[in-house]
Protein backbone atom coordinates (compact mmCIF):
# COMPACT_ATOMS: atom_id res chain seq x y z
CA UNK A 1 0.00 0.00 0.00
CA UNK A 2 2.72 2.45 0.92
CA UNK A 3 4.70 1.73 -2.24
CA UNK A 4 1.63 2.12 -4.45
CA UNK A 5 0.82 5.46 -2.83
CA UNK A 6 4.32 6.83 -3.55
CA UNK A 7 4.12 5.60 -7.14
CA UNK A 8 0.80 7.39 -7.68
CA UNK A 9 2.24 10.60 -6.24
CA UNK A 10 5.21 10.47 -8.58
CA UNK A 11 2.89 9.86 -11.53
CA UNK A 12 0.79 12.95 -10.74
CA UNK A 13 2.54 15.15 -8.18
CA UNK A 14 0.80 18.14 -6.66
CA UNK A 15 2.82 21.05 -5.38
CA UNK A 16 1.94 23.51 -2.66
CA UNK A 17 0.16 26.39 -4.33
CA UNK A 18 0.60 28.70 -1.37
CA UNK A 19 4.33 28.06 -1.10
CA UNK A 20 5.94 30.81 -3.14
CA UNK A 21 9.51 29.81 -2.49
CA UNK A 22 11.86 29.78 -5.42
CA UNK A 23 12.57 26.09 -4.82
CA UNK A 24 8.92 25.16 -5.32
CA UNK A 25 8.66 27.41 -8.37
CA UNK A 26 11.63 25.68 -9.99
CA UNK A 27 10.52 22.26 -8.90
CA UNK A 28 7.00 22.53 -10.30
CA UNK A 29 8.43 23.62 -13.65
CA UNK A 30 11.23 21.07 -13.77
CA UNK A 31 9.21 17.88 -13.83
CA UNK A 32 10.62 15.25 -16.12
CA UNK A 33 8.68 12.33 -17.58
CA UNK A 34 9.12 9.09 -15.66
CA UNK A 35 9.14 5.75 -17.45
CA UNK A 36 6.66 3.18 -16.18
CA UNK A 37 9.50 0.70 -15.62
CA UNK A 38 11.18 3.24 -13.32
CA UNK A 39 8.00 3.65 -11.29
CA UNK A 40 7.67 -0.11 -10.95
CA UNK A 41 11.29 -0.44 -9.87
CA UNK A 42 10.91 2.41 -7.36
CA UNK A 43 7.73 0.82 -5.98
CA UNK A 44 9.52 -2.51 -5.51
CA UNK A 45 12.36 -0.80 -3.59
CA UNK A 46 9.90 1.01 -1.31
CA UNK A 47 7.83 -2.14 -0.70
CA UNK A 48 10.93 -4.19 0.17
CA UNK A 49 12.29 -1.51 2.53
CA UNK A 50 8.96 -1.07 4.31
CA UNK A 51 8.64 -4.83 4.74
CA UNK A 52 12.15 -5.17 6.19
CA UNK A 53 11.83 -2.13 8.46
CA UNK A 54 8.49 -3.24 9.86
CA UNK A 55 10.10 -6.51 10.92
CA UNK A 56 12.70 -4.49 12.87
CA UNK A 57 10.69 -1.50 14.12
CA UNK A 58 7.14 -0.83 15.16
CA UNK A 59 6.88 2.18 12.83
CA UNK A 60 8.72 3.33 9.73
CA UNK A 61 8.62 6.88 8.39
CA UNK A 62 9.26 8.09 4.85
CA UNK A 63 9.14 11.75 3.95
CA UNK A 64 9.88 14.68 1.75
CA UNK A 65 10.59 18.18 3.03
CA UNK A 66 12.02 20.14 0.10
CA UNK A 67 13.61 16.94 -1.14
CA UNK A 68 13.08 13.25 -0.46
CA UNK A 69 14.61 11.68 2.64
CA UNK A 70 17.65 9.43 2.39
CA UNK A 71 15.74 6.22 1.61
CA UNK A 72 13.49 7.77 -1.01
CA UNK A 73 16.49 9.50 -2.60
CA UNK A 74 18.41 6.23 -2.86
CA UNK A 75 15.39 4.44 -4.36
CA UNK A 76 14.72 7.28 -6.80
CA UNK A 77 18.32 7.37 -7.97
CA UNK A 78 18.42 3.59 -8.41
CA UNK A 79 15.17 3.70 -10.42
CA UNK A 80 16.25 6.73 -12.49
CA UNK A 81 13.57 9.04 -11.09
CA UNK A 82 14.50 12.74 -10.88
CA UNK A 83 14.56 14.06 -7.32
CA UNK A 84 12.75 17.23 -8.42
CA UNK A 85 9.70 15.14 -9.34
CA UNK A 86 8.91 14.62 -5.64
CA UNK A 87 6.28 16.99 -4.28
CA UNK A 88 7.23 18.72 -1.03
CA UNK A 89 6.04 18.41 2.54
CA UNK A 90 5.02 14.76 2.75
CA UNK A 91 5.30 12.46 5.75
CA UNK A 92 4.21 8.83 5.67
CA UNK A 93 3.97 6.63 8.75
CA UNK A 94 3.77 2.88 8.28
CA UNK A 95 3.24 0.16 10.84
CA UNK A 96 1.80 -3.32 10.76
CA UNK A 97 -1.55 -1.82 11.70
CA UNK A 98 -1.69 1.34 9.59
CA UNK A 99 -0.40 3.53 6.79
CA UNK A 100 -1.03 7.25 7.19
CA UNK A 101 0.21 10.21 5.20
CA UNK A 102 0.33 13.96 5.57
CA UNK A 103 0.55 15.44 2.06
CA UNK A 104 1.23 19.17 2.12
CA UNK A 105 2.31 21.79 4.62
CA UNK A 106 0.19 21.53 7.78
CA UNK A 107 -2.13 19.05 6.07
CA UNK A 108 -4.24 16.64 8.09
CA UNK A 109 -3.25 13.01 8.25
CA UNK A 110 -5.01 10.79 5.75
CA UNK A 111 -5.28 7.09 6.51
CA UNK A 112 -4.58 4.77 3.62
CA UNK A 113 -5.02 1.69 5.77
CA UNK A 114 -5.76 1.05 9.43
CA UNK A 115 -6.91 -2.00 11.37
CA UNK A 116 -9.42 -2.21 14.21
CA UNK A 117 -6.47 -2.77 16.56
CA UNK A 118 -4.89 0.50 15.41
CA UNK A 119 -8.10 2.49 15.98
CA UNK A 120 -8.68 0.81 19.36
CA UNK A 121 -5.18 1.86 20.39
CA UNK A 122 -5.79 5.45 19.18
CA UNK A 123 -9.04 5.55 21.18
CA UNK A 124 -7.31 4.21 24.29
CA UNK A 125 -4.41 6.69 24.00
CA UNK A 126 -6.77 9.62 23.43
CA UNK A 127 -8.80 8.73 26.51
CA UNK A 128 -5.61 8.42 28.58
CA UNK A 129 -4.45 11.84 27.39
CA UNK A 130 -7.84 13.38 28.24
CA UNK A 131 -7.80 11.79 31.70
CA UNK A 132 -4.24 12.98 32.32
CA UNK A 133 -5.20 16.55 31.45
CA UNK A 134 -8.32 16.34 33.63
CA UNK A 135 -6.23 15.18 36.59
CA UNK A 136 -3.73 17.98 36.00
CA UNK A 137 -0.85 15.54 35.37
CA UNK A 138 0.31 17.28 32.23
CA UNK A 139 1.88 20.68 31.77
CA UNK A 140 3.24 20.37 35.32
CA UNK A 141 6.15 22.68 34.49
CA UNK A 142 3.89 25.66 33.79
CA UNK A 143 3.71 28.32 36.50
CA UNK A 144 0.88 30.38 34.97
CA UNK A 145 -2.25 28.58 36.22
CA UNK A 146 -4.56 30.43 33.85
CA UNK A 147 -2.47 29.60 30.77
CA UNK A 148 -2.10 26.00 31.96
CA UNK A 149 -5.88 25.65 32.35
CA UNK A 150 -6.43 27.17 28.89
CA UNK A 151 -3.97 24.77 27.25
CA UNK A 152 -5.35 21.77 29.10
CA UNK A 153 -8.89 22.65 28.05
CA UNK A 154 -7.74 23.00 24.43
CA UNK A 155 -6.00 19.60 24.54
CA UNK A 156 -9.04 17.95 26.12
CA UNK A 157 -11.30 19.41 23.42
CA UNK A 158 -8.87 18.37 20.67
CA UNK A 159 -8.87 14.71 21.78
CA UNK A 160 -12.58 14.67 22.56
CA UNK A 161 -13.22 15.93 19.02
CA UNK A 162 -11.05 13.14 17.59
CA UNK A 163 -12.79 10.32 19.45
CA UNK A 164 -15.98 10.13 17.32
CA UNK A 165 -13.97 9.80 14.09
CA UNK A 166 -11.65 7.24 15.69
CA UNK A 167 -14.66 5.21 16.86
CA UNK A 168 -16.32 5.42 13.42
CA UNK A 169 -13.06 4.39 11.73
CA UNK A 170 -12.66 1.48 14.13
CA UNK A 171 -16.19 0.28 13.42
CA UNK A 172 -15.62 0.59 9.66
CA UNK A 173 -12.22 -1.14 9.63
CA UNK A 174 -12.29 -4.57 8.04
CA UNK A 175 -9.69 -6.29 10.16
Amino acid sequence: MAANWWTSILEKPKFEKRDTSFIIYLQSRSLKPIKWASLVEFSEYVAAMVEVRLMEDSIFILGVDYGPDRNLSIFAEAADIPILNFPTKITMWTSKDHVAVRYGYRANEQYIYATKAYWNNQIKKSKEIIEGHMRGETLYWMDDAEEKARLEAAEIKFYQDLLPSYIANMEAAEI
